[in-house]
């Protein structure tokens, strides 16, 4: 079966299955994937940080990374659950956190969470969007612990060019038959305007 592009939802959702046919969108993403993959197979140890704005597929790069080698926890705090598609063994040492900007929005509730994630972790990934919303400075000292972990973690980028946004337009189902204009903002909202001023018939905005 041919597989399909990454569509809007959320990949922690969807099932291994779903996780299996659907492609990554994009050269930045196919690269951060492989970049991942040879650290895990390469027995690496220490932190990476996966960033990029919502809608750029981190999410759906750690469920194929977890597909690809066994033993990952794939742990997203927004559904606080394992949304690993491997059969993480529970002395795995290998942790990915997803939505790691839940902890920076809210220290308090996600500390001890993610404190005994790393405690455990010899290869730790977490993924956070660039635009993920405020810090809260007054209580943020309570995970400076934590924060210290990454200070040194090496980064890895996925973007979006303007090839890669028509193709997720095109998987939403979109068509468009006039010559748009593409735009991207925070939050990765694509807005696809049509060839007239003030016309609202071929005017869509997706999250």
């Amino acid at each position: 079966m041919q597989n399909r592009s990454m569509s809007f939802g959320f990949a922690e959702d969807m099932d291994c299955g779903e996780i299996r046919k659907h492609s990554l969108i994009g050269k930045s993403a196919a690269s951060a994937l492989q970049k991942l993959l040879d650290a895990v197979k390469g027995g690496e140890a220490g932190v990476y940080i996966l960033m990029g704005e919502y809608g750029t597929g981190k999410t759906l790069i750690l469920r194929k990374l977890s597909l690809m080698i066994g033993g990952i926890h794939v742990i997203n705090l927004r559904r606080g659950i394992d949304i690993s598609c491997s059969n993480s063994s529970n002395d795995s040492s290998i942790y990915a956190i997803d939505n790691f900007e839940m902890l920076l929005q809210k220290p308090l509730v996600f500390g001890d969470k993610v404190r005994n994630i790393i405690s455990n972790a010899k290869l730790l990934i977490v993924s956070i969007s660039s635009s993920g919303g405020p810090i809260y400075g007054g209580s943020i000292v309570n995970i400076s612990d934590i924060l210290m972990r990454l200070e040194n973690a090496k980064k890895i980028i996925v973007e979006v060019d303007l090839d890669d946004a028509k193709k997720i337009v095109e998987s939403a189902g979109i068509g468009i038959t006039v010559p748009p204009l593409l735009m991207k903002t925070p939050g990765i909202v694509i807005r696809a305007f049509g060839g007239k001023r003030g016309s609202v018939d071929d005017t869509y905005m997706m999250i």
